[in-house]
């Protein structure tokens, strides 16, 4: 397994993770009163975090496989230009630690306008 399709089976698996842990909370009122205001909050934006992530890595794994930006807007519900403006510029960077140091695993490149060549503007 490439470490993209890796890195999409581990951010899908702590998605379901956190969808339990929202379940579990909003069932058990007097658990959330214990930990704090916002707390249902905070579960669900980092699930939309989890979810959002999961989308990129999809949409990398996709373009990896040779997939057109018209395939991956069908499956994702936007035209293939949206699709494209929107992902186009993602790369993959993936460090073991992740999310615990507040690092985003997929990352739009700079690139200048007169460099097209997808890898990193020099500096």
């Amino acid at each position: 397994m490439s470490m993209l399709r890796a890195a999409l089976a581990w951010t899908l698996e702590e998605a379901k993770a956190q969808a339990t842990a929202v379940t579990i909370l909003a069932g058990d009122l007097s658990m959330a009163r214990e930990l704090g205001p916002g707390l249902h909050s905070r579960a669900v934006r980092e699930l939309a975090e989890l979810a959002a992530e999961a989308v990129r890595l999809a949409v990398l794994s996709d373009r990896q496989a040779g997939a057109s930006w018209a395939q991956i807007g069908a499956g994702l519900g936007i035209s293939a230009d949206t699709a494209r403006r929107r992902y186009a510029r993602l790369r993959f960077h993936w460090s073991p630690e992740g999310p615990s140091f507040g690092m985003r695993r997929t990352e739009p490149v700079r690139t200048s306008r007169n460099h097209t060549s997808g890898s990193p503007r020099p500096p």
